[in-house]
């Protein structure tokens, strides 16, 4: 059995822990017993103290997960998690795919939250002008989700890569942005200081 980290006491670590132990059972298949006699390999400190003061008292992994959480995690981490995921709002530069998982892992942690309402929260806290794009009704997952912000992201970067070449003057061109071409485009024509033929 193997697992990159171990478990010291920290109460900022004991949910990830939990689900890194429970993704290492899963992959290798252990047993609730092999379960309970290989988790010392990944205590130390506070932990490991706890654990062979406790040892006795868990007949499955449930049983020792649950007083591990009880005697480690913050009384109110349900609340604090709550808390965590309604101000975990997508940052200025944080592409939508980042800021979905991140959020996931909040809402995953705290394992309160149905479905749908997964969905509004992500949906509710991203930035803006993706909610201007994306309407809440036109999203049914998560796939939806990722679908249209990606769709919105590329629409964004072609957006600030879009140049457009005009001819200025016959033999000198010049690239101009898209809103500097609306500028000339809604320029009033004067007709004294115009020319139609020579611009």
């Amino acid at each position: 059995m193997y697992c990159s980290s171990t478990f010291n006491g920290d109460e900022e670590a004991v949910m990830s822990f939990l689900e890194r132990i429970e993704g290492v059972t899963t992959y290798y298949q252990l047993t609730q017993e092999e379960l309970i006699k290989g988790i010392p390999m990944f205590l130390k400190d506070k932990a490991s103290e706890w654990y062979r003061n406790n040892i006795r008292t868990w007949r499955t992994w449930e049983e020792l997960a649950y007083d591990l959480k009880r005697y480690f995690a913050p009384g109110d981490i349900h609340m604090q998690l709550e808390d965590r995921i309604r101000n975990r709002v997508q940052a200025s530069n944080e592409s939508a795919k980042v800021y979905v998982t991140q959020l996931q892992i909040l809402m995953r942690r705290h394992g309160g939250m149905n479905y749908t309402a997964q969905l509004d929260r992500l949906w509710r806290n991203l930035r803006p002008e993706y909610k201007r794009y994306i309407r809440r009704n036109d999203i049914y997952d998560i796939n939806d989700l990722i679908r249209l912000t990606d769709e919105f992201e590329r629409i964004l970067a072609e957006e600030k890569n879009s140049i457009v070449t005009i001819e200025v003057e016959p033999e000198k061109k010049k690239l101009i942005q898209k809103n500097e071409v609306a500028a000339l485009v809604n320029t009033p024509f004067a007709k004294y200081e115009c020319c139609w033929r020579c611009g």
